[in-house]
């Protein structure tokens, strides 16, 4: 009779723990492995990123259409260092003119900015805590935004795809909005550089 997965690994665990500990981390990795090499659908679509250098809680990113986007950290993590023309909560002060997507609700929590116009998707992104410790990508993590002084298109779905939402010029809202719900957030669209 064949055991469950849970009760071999708890039984494996007892009997040889540094074995059993090294056979689910070796499985996470290759897990991990395969995920993370998966060709992107319709990739040509949107441009790639230019990655910053460092962990990141506050980056301001510049769309230049069909070229690749660059970037800037804002406030780097765990380093303590703040760009002096923000503090760590208050993404909006250091460029008025972008879209700002928070992770949390009410303009709150790590922030990323978009200027210029041109596709992205979220999941090119990635945040860090204060520690610099744990990034996670930006993809299915917005909560928040603020439009400045482009209008903007946010989906559901990478490069554009699945539901939508339009937001006018200077307009600051909770997603859920339109058909983009809290944490859904993975592509957006600024039609202008303003």
């Amino acid at each position: 009779m064949k055991q469950p997965i849970l009760t071999c690994l708890s039984s494996a665990m007892k009997a040889k723990p540094r074995r059993a500990l090294f056979s689910v981390l070796l499985a996470a990795v290759l897990t991990l492995g395969v995920f993370s090499f998966v060709p992107a659908a319709h990739a040509a679509s949107v441009a790639p990123a230019t990655a910053t250098s460092s962990p990141c809680q506050s980056l301001l990113v510049h769309l230049n259409g069909t070229q690749p986007a660059t970037a800037t950290c804002l406030v780097k993590s765990g380093t303590g260092q703040v760009n002096p023309a923000i503090s760590e909560r208050s993404c909006t002060a250091s460029n008025v003119k972008a879209v700002w997507i928070y992770e949390s609700i009410n303009k709150g929590g790590a922030c990323i900015g978009f200027i210029g116009s041109g596709w992205t998707n979220m999941s090119n992104w990635e945040w860090c805590d204060p520690s610099g410790i744990f990034c996670i990508n930006w993809n299915d993590e917005a909560s928040s935004f603020y439009t400045g002084c482009s209008p903007v298109y946010f989906f559901v779905d990478a490069n554009g795809k699945g539901r939508q939402a339009h937001a006018s010029a200077y307009v600051f809202s909770n997603f859920p909005y339109g058909g983009v719900g809290n944490d859904q957030l993975s592509s957006i669209h600024i039609t202008t550089n303003c």
